[in-house]
């Protein structure tokens, strides 16, 4: 993980099939995983390769706003500012999706859709970036 402005910096699978994602990853790349419940009370399970974190992986199930939402693959790029971010996305024709809001000992992130309509995270480190 990079804390660089613009670096990527995390990645996540939301699934509404988290047992199975866990299965499939440990045996595919030997991923280990700690989990626990999120602010949400949802299942959060991060992916470790050795004592590194790589990964996260969100149970999507129950979640009234992921109700929609397909399962998949996001990203979250470092910024120096999540909320001059958001700022920067709704001047240039993108939406707010999710945020910002903070997490605890991580940062302060937020769930964007560009303007050409892919969804992107962002994210400033706890402690800067």
């Amino acid at each position: 993980m990079s804390d660089i402005h613009g670096a990527i910096w995390w990645n996540e699978l939301m699934t509404r099939q988290a047992d199975q994602a866990l299965v499939f990853y440990k045996r595919l790349f030997g991923w280990q995983f700690k989990s626990q419940p999120n602010a949400e009370g949802a299942m959060y399970h991060v992916a470790f390769l050795g004592d590194a974190p790589v990964a996260g992986i969100l149970d999507m199930e129950g979640i009234a706003r992921l109700d929609d939402k397909a399962p998949g693959w996001m990203l979250y790029v470092a910024v120096d500012d999540a909320d001059a971010a958001v700022d920067s996305t709704l001047a240039q024709g993108g939406a707010l999706l999710h945020g910002p809001f903070d997490v605890p000992d991580v940062g302060r992130l937020a769930v964007l859709r560009e303007p050409s309509g892919a969804m992107l995270g962002v994210m400033t480190p706890a402690g800067g970036s």
